[in-house]
């Protein structure tokens, strides 16, 4: 209770009072009430409890000391305290507790007269009695103890009886559970059916795809056969698998090659010796042929993936085979092609294409004495693509090529024999990894070291030293399909 809303001390005397009357052995609670002198705030005719808020008694309104405050709680926890009997101690009961726990005593004690639970049922007994009243009241229900869900009464509990009934609903689940094992495993045995099935199919599709292969070699397709006038080093995914196949290619090497551009019509005049004074100047290749015309006899092609790519239109899906080809001439020349078609056989063959003309010079050097050949990378390089990022290492000479297969084969391509590789990132994505290898390959190049620091002696680019050459053996003409292309006027 509150202060702002507490009775004054008289009327609550008067409620205490009735309190401690109805309560037994309660003789010094009564005394202490009676006392005149329990509330002393200075008027003894009204004793209120006095608040912050009032200055007056609510009852007789006369003025009352604020300063005395009347502490409520201690007068109640004294009365709860008192020693009380139970109220059933007529019907046996002779348990004594405190006044504050009347209540909970109340609800646990075994001479309580209460109703019957059953609903119906207007018998009152005594709590104890309520366990021998249950079995023969006429109103008692339970439900099965079998676990078939019946409510049972006195008079139904000696003639039910559910075995029989429980029996014919296990045995109808259970024919159930059984119908629906059988049809799980017809479904698996068709579904193992469809997977050999379809197993059988791929292997049919891979032998097609293998004769493709071997018919296309000698006609310039994508297994390339024997290379180029038997002088490959493997066929098909022979033992020479590891080492690269023999150059693509077989009679559309016997056409002649008619140069389209000016630096290929210096190189077939033989203007042009070497492939190092192309990338000397920086001349850009747009021509195969020229890359066949110095390296087509130690070319090495190496197929490192054919994936399946596909794109969702309107249709549906569009499934196109993407290609990746390294090739090299395991001597300081390696390029690499990518190329995405809708057979495989024209990916393969588009991808040797761009993979020629991507070919880069790849520097060597050493790793400590100048002893030999050069043998490693001349200095630590890094190359990335996407999340891939792969660092090239030099290595003491014996070492070997310390890396993941797929940079092992550019590296073998490009004739290092001892490197060591870090690679960092998504290295699963096998395209990524590959041009990441190319790209650090390629930067061997793009490091001058200080053995490079010469003066620079500039000289006349071809074009520019060959320029009547070109003048003269330059002709436009308009050629049809079909027919063949005049010999240049000289």
């Amino acid at each position: 209770m509150s202060r702002e809303k507490c009775l004054p001390p008289h009327i609550l005397q008067k409620m205490y009072l009735a309190v401690a009357k109805k309560v037994r052995n309660s003789e010094h609670l009564i005394s202490v009430l009676n006392k005149r002198c329990l509330f002393k705030l200075g008027n003894n005719d009204c004793k209120v409890f006095n608040s912050f808020r009032q200055e007056t008694c609510p009852c007789c309104r006369k003025p009352v000391n604020p300063s005395l405050i009347f502490v409520m709680f201690k007068l109640t926890k004294s009365i709860g305290r008192l020693k009380i009997k139970c109220k059933n101690e007529i019907r046996g009961c002779a348990d004594t507790f405190p006044l504050s726990e009347q209540y909970s005593h109340s609800l646990s004690c075994l001479y309580e007269l209460i109703p019957c639970p059953y609903q119906g049922c207007k018998v009152q007994l005594l709590r104890r009695d309520l366990d021998a009243h249950a079995p023969n009241c006429e109103h008692w229900r339970q439900p099965c103890h079998m676990g078939c869900g019946t409510v049972l009464t006195q008079s139904t509990q000696a003639q039910h009886n559910c075995y029989k009934e429980l029996r014919q609903e296990y045995e109808t689940k259970q024919r159930n559970h059984r119908a629906i094992a059988m049809a799980l495993q017809r479904k698996m045995r068709r579904m193992q059916s469809t997977m050999a099935h379809m197993k059988r199919q791929i292997g049919l599709i891979c032998e097609s795809l293998e004769q493709m292969a071997d018919d296309a070699g000698g006609r310039g397709g994508f297994r390339g056969g024997f290379g180029a006038g038997g002088r490959g080093r493997g066929r098909g995914r022979g033992r020479g698998r590891g080492r690269g196949r023999g150059a693509r290619g077989g009679k559309s090497e016997d056409k002649e090659w008619v140069p389209v551009t000016k630096l290929g019509r210096l190189v077939k005049d033989m203007k042009i010796k070497t492939l190092e004074e192309i990338y000397l100047y920086s001349l850009p290749i747009k021509e195969s042929e020229i890359i066949d015309f110095f390296l087509g006899s130690g070319l090495k092609d190496e197929v490192l993936k054919i994936m399946p790519v596909q794109k969702q239109t309107r249709a549906g899906q569009r499934t196109r085979f993407k290609a990746f080809v390294a090739i090299g001439d395991y001597n300081g020349h390696v390029g690499l092609g990518v190329k995405c078609s809708k057979e495989v056989a024209t990916a393969i063959r588009g991808a040797i294409i761009l993979a020629k003309l991507s070919i880069v010079p790849v520097r060597r050097g050493y790793w400590g004495n100048k002893i030999g050949k050069p043998h490693t990378v001349p200095c630590k390089v890094t190359g990335r693509c996407g999340s891939v990022l792969v660092r090239l290492i030099p290595a003491p000479r014996g070492t070997g090529i310390v890396s993941a297969p797929v940079p092992k084969k550019l590296l073998m391509m490009a004739g290092i024999d001892d490197c060591y590789t870090s690679a960092r990132g998504c290295t699963a994505t096998l395209g990524n990894f590959a041009k990441a290898t190319f790209d650090a390959i390629s930067k061997t190049y793009s490091y001058l070291t200080p053995d490079l620091w010469k003066e620079t002696v500039f000289t006349k680019s071809p074009y520019q030293e060959f320029t009547d050459h070109l003048a003269k053996t330059h002709t436009r003409v308009s050629v049809q399909r079909g027919q063949p292309v005049p010999p240049p006027t000289s």
